[in-house]
């Protein structure tokens, strides 16, 4: 009896997987997964301040008004811990609700998550302290100016998703066990 095992033409023990560098080669992996995660933010997430409600619907020095911030992701990593600072412009004052003043600036509590491949129209809003919106407070004289700006100040990337849900099963055999068969 002979047994025989082989692998699918043109791949051998220890050869490299496609995609993968040959020993001695470059290989650019964890450089691009490195500048990938850093450019993540400015990338696939979008960042928006909504649902501002003035008092009395013109802002004037010292009036005050609510707002909302809501995250989208639509890029293939999940995001974890996002923290965004809200920052005021031009003397205008940011805090969170139930303050009377503010402060130049102000970051939020942490995001748990952001989802990755977010549908158009889904968004995570910014939820401090289970307060759902914040406050500014207008300081600034001119008839236009830029009263606040929104950032992403912290996030955490969540390999997880990438690794998991866009596995999907091979079709190429990895093994092939061959015999001889002998009718009994």
């Amino acid at each position: 009896m002979t047994a025989t095992t082989s692998r699918p033409s043109g791949q051998e023990l220890g050869a490299n997987a496609p995609g993968i560098a040959a020993p001695g080669t470059p290989n650019t992996v964890l450089a691009d997964l490195r500048e990938a995660a850093e450019t993540y933010a400015d990338r696939y997430l979008v960042v928006e301040m909504y649902a501002v409600n003035p008092d009395g619907g013109v802002l004037n020095p010292g009036d005050s008004a609510s707002f909302k911030v809501r995250v989208h992701n639509n890029g293939p990593l999940d995001v974890r811990d996002l923290t965004v600072v809200l920052t005021g412009r031009n003397g205008t004052r940011v805090g969170r609700h139930g303050w009377t003043n503010g402060q130049s600036s102000y970051g939020s509590a942490v995001l748990d998550k952001v989802p990755a491949h977010m549908f158009d129209g889904d968004w995570v809003d910014v939820v401090d302290d289970d307060h759902d919106h914040f406050h500014f407070w207008v300081h600034s004289t001119m008839p236009e100016s830029d009263l606040v700006t929104v950032t992403v100040q912290d996030w955490n990337l969540d390999l997880l998703h990438l690794l998991n849900a866009h596995t999907d099963p091979g079709t190429t055999p990895h093994f092939v066990y061959r015999d001889e068969v002998h009718p009994a």
